[in-house]
């Protein structure tokens, strides 16, 4: 899992490993282009509140669908960006928690996310279509 805020690291591995070596994007927005480098999937929290739509990224990618591949990249990248405006997995298991998939709470020493957070998050959810 390769999650260094350099998606040009996937091909900076897969250059010095052995074939069979997988790498795994763990960061994303960086996916796509984790996956132009070498990449082969994802390790991915968005799956978390889009996994239909995760899912079929990946499988476009593997089917060579660019066209649906970038469709939903950019239908995904705000909220990527949204489920890490504060540590996580504080805004997922918000997002989760407002999607009516898991109970309101975290554990400490971790908190929820903070209420001036929670609008955007959910506006972003919403504009996704994941939640109504």
């Amino acid at each position: 899992k390769e999650a260094c805020g350099d998606a040009r690291r996937a091909a900076t591995i897969r250059a010095v490993v052995p074939d069979d070596f997988i790498v795994l994007s763990g960061e994303d927005a960086q996916t796509l282009e984790m996956l132009r480098f070498g990449a082969v999937g994802t390790i991915s929290v968005t799956a978390n509140v889009m996994p239909v739509q995760m899912a079929a990224f990946c499988q476009a990618w593997l089917d060579d669908d660019m066209v649906a591949v970038e469709q939903l990249d950019r239908l995904m990248q705000p909220v990527h960006a949204a489920l890490f405006v504060e540590t996580s997995p504080a805004p997922v298991k918000w997002g989760l928690y407002e999607m009516g998939r898991i109970q309101r709470g975290i554990r400490l020493p971790l908190v929820e996310l903070s209420q001036a957070r929670r609008a955007g998050l959910v506006s972003t959810l919403k504009q996704a279509g994941v939640l109504s």
